[in-house]
């Protein structure tokens, strides 16, 4: 069974071998034995305990898929109370990119 454990400098770390941690306003790091995975995210301001992710800038590979990794950060948050909402949820515009921020929110472009 899975457990967790808050570590040094804001990391939350897995039993399994990974741990998360969330820099500055806008910034997820993830990393297992493979290595760092940064990500966009950002705390919603209501409820604070949202977290919107932009999954698609997460690497989906062979020996790590996006999938796992996005389902890691979902227990990990779930570990100290909080949401993941996926931004972009695989959808990609005509050109191939994820829908963007914007999308969700209605307000800015996006890039």
């Amino acid at each position: 069974m899975e457990t967790f454990r808050r570590g040094l400098w804001g990391w939350i770390q897995s039993s399994d071998g990974y741990a998360i941690r969330l820099l500055a306003r806008a910034r997820l790091q993830y990393r297992d034995a493979l290595g760092f995975v940064e990500m966009f995210a950002e705390s919603t301001s209501q409820p604070w305990t949202e977290t919107v992710v932009d999954t698609l800038s997460i690497p989906d590979g062979p020996v790590r898929s996006r999938n796992e990794v996005v389902d890691r950060l979902q227990r990990a948050l779930d570990f100290v109370g909080w949401t993941l909402v996926q931004a972009n949820r695989g959808e990609t515009d005509t050109e191939g990119n994820g829908a963007g921020f914007g999308d969700i929110w209605g307000g800015f472009p996006s890039w």
